[in-house]
């Protein structure tokens, strides 16, 4: 038998009106919650993401550093080998008398090894600024066709 509906008593409406709005704060406090902790995390990946940049660029310029340094080596001696050949041609078609210092720089073969871009080629994608995003792409397609010219 079914039982007749009755009324609900008016102390028992105010209780589940309350319950229900107690339920809607814990719903919003939980959400909110969830909102703070997705902004917090956020936060911290874009610290890593820039501490990671500035290794990135730290290691570059040590590279373009040291891609300087062999550059400027390889400039001393072609400009050693050039004053060889001054030498030799005053020798050879002048007849002047001159006294060679090193003969072994005329065998002497320039090599340019950069290990900016070889150490990692993907560097470039690693930079947020634009600018040097750029700067860094032409430098590698410069050294691109240097390594391209030296091999033909």
């Amino acid at each position: 038998m079914l039982f007749p509906l009755r009324k609900i008593p008016e102390t028992q409406v105010d209780w589940i009106q309350r319950l229900n709005r107690f339920s809607i704060g814990e719903i919003l406090l939980v959400v909110i919650g969830i909102l703070i902790a997705l902004q917090i995390n956020n936060a911290n990946e874009a610290h890593k993401a820039k501490q990671s940049e500035q290794v990135v660029l730290k290691n570059l310029i040590q590279d373009l550093r040291a891609n300087s340094l062999a550059f400027n080596d390889n400039l001393d001696i072609l400009s050693k080998i050039n004053n060889l050949h001054q030498i030799l041609y005053e020798i050879g078609v002048k007849g002047m008398d001159s006294e060679i210092e090193d003969p072994n720089l005329i065998r002497r073969l320039i090599y340019y090894n950069p290990i900016a871009i070889k150490n990692d080629p993907f560097v470039a994608d690693k930079i947020s600024n634009v600018y040097i995003r750029k700067e860094i792409n032409t430098y590698s397609r410069y050294l691109k066709d240097l390594i391209q010219k030296e091999l033909k």
